[in-house]
């Protein structure tokens, strides 16, 4: 699967019921996703000013 995070999927307790970020335009389990909103705009640079804003 592609990510627009580049987080590894290969670990994830939702492989077997996700379709994919990149492959569902960021909404790989149906929902809305921050982070890929965040890359789509602004690029990974966005995300991680988002990341060192919000997840503290």
């Amino acid at each position: 699967m592609n990510t627009y995070c580049k987080t590894s999927c290969e670990k994830c307790s939702f492989i077997e019921k996700c379709k994919g970020c990149v492959e569902t335009c960021g909404s790989p389990l149906g929902g809305r996703c921050v982070a890929a909103e965040y890359i789509k705009v602004g690029g990974m640079a966005a995300y991680e000013e988002f990341k060192v804003v919000y997840c503290v």
